[in-house]
């Protein structure tokens, strides 16, 4: 028969090709679109060895029982739940399909955690995970049954006992507004030496992150992100002293009327700094002098940051010399082999104020080959 008048059909393709397309597909999908089309295709099906589970919305529903060498097979797994009502069925998930049974499982992300009753068959089972290297996971304390000791619990299994872990987020929602947090406690007090590497963190106070920015916590971290609420009564930093020397790449995210002290104790510990971006409510994070400061003395290696702040119209930042001195200080193309973005914006908030909104970018001739070996970069 001439090769033009041959037809080929979907059953015809070969196992390899098979399992080719089935990459392109999260395990959920690949059961609704091709379980018990035929036998051969629903043995390919029960032989599967790279296992995507999303279980994050309706559409994602598990239609079938994972067999031994599915549950073996799985790599990523990720389940969602957004209101309350869905945390029956993440229950019964995990009663069905013991997290610890995942033995090959890399990658896990999980929301929302809001029982106690999860601890059990979740957290505890963590350190049983040998291939574990990456974790989100998310917390919602306000209206649930959640303690703070619930919660340091959690941090101190993840910690200190998840020894392959290499990449976590780790998002505490404590307040139906965003910037509040209810608890007073501190979850970090006291230093856990950790294997990871790149490190998202919501919620902290100050005096936490002190606490986690030290190599006695965190003697390998490479990228660090961090939203920090509340401001320290106490001025004294004991962990400044301490350098993070693989530290590369810093976020942090301030909610409060910082000093600039905060900051240099920070920057004290990362002489090794490439890339951070810093965001505040108060605009007086915006003064040209005081960075030019920082980077003279401690950020000597940085190659591109950001900076990010929002204040009342009113105080007219926008016309004062610790924003307009980024714009003509020859410092930022001569001692640094850079340029300097800057950008105002005014808005209004709810009640009809006015704000400025006033963004820095510093980049160097650098950036850009730097950039490339960079995994985790924010901007």
């Amino acid at each position: 028969m001439p090769l033009f008048n041959r037809k080929t059909v979907f059953e015809d393709l070969s196992a390899e090709l098979f399992f080719e397309l089935f990459d392109f597909f999260h395990f959920t999908e690949l059961y609704n679109t091709f379980a018990h089309l035929n036998q051969r295709i629903d043995g390919y099906l029960a032989q599967l060895s790279n296992i995507y589970l999303d279980l994050s919305s309706t559409k994602y529903i598990l239609v079938t029982k994972l067999n031994k060498q599915q549950i073996l097979g799985v790599k990523s797994l990720k389940f969602m739940t957004f209101e309350h009502g869905g945390q029956h069925e993440k229950q019964e998930f995990f009663i069905q399909y013991p997290l610890k049974s995942f033995r090959q499982l890399r990658s896990l992300n999980l929301r929302l955690i809001i029982s106690s009753t999860d601890l059990p068959i979740i957290i505890d089972q963590l350190p049983l995970l040998p291939y574990l290297t990456s974790l989100n996971i998310t917390f919602d304390l306000f209206g649930s049954k959640l303690t703070v000791d619930d919660l340091r619990h959690t941090y101190e299994i993840i910690f200190r006992s998840c020894t392959t872990l290499k990449i976590l987020k780790f998002i505490i929602m404590d307040h139906n507004d965003s910037r509040k947090r209810i608890h007073n406690a501190p979850l970090f007090n006291q230093p856990i030496t950790t294997n990871i590497e790149y490190l998202d963190i919501y919620q902290l106070y100050f005096d936490e992150f002190d606490c986690i920015l030290s190599p006695l916590f965190l003697p390998q971290v490479k990228s660090l992100t961090a939203t920090i609420y509340d401001n320290p009564t106490q001025q004294d930093f004991p962990n400044d002293k301490l350098t993070v020397d693989f530290l590369t790449n810093l976020a942090v995210h301030f909610n409060w009327e910082f000093s600039f002290a905060y900051l240099e104790s920070i920057f004290k510990r990362t002489p090794n700094l490439k890339s951070f971006l810093i965001t505040s409510s108060p605009i007086t994070l915006i003064d040209c002098q005081k960075w030019q400061y920082f980077l003279s003395k401690y950020l000597l290696k940085v190659v591109k940051f950001h900076l990010h702040a929002c204040d009342w119209e009113q105080r007219q930042w926008s016309k004062r010399s610790e924003y307009t001195d980024f714009r003509t200080s020859t410092y930022w193309m001569i001692e640094r082999s850079g340029l300097v973005r800057t950008e105002c914006q005014q808005s209004l908030d709810e009640e009809g104020n006015g704000l400025d909104s006033i963004s820095i970018t510093f980049t160097t001739t650098s950036c850009k080959s730097w950039k490339k070996q960079c995994l985790y970069c924010y901007f």
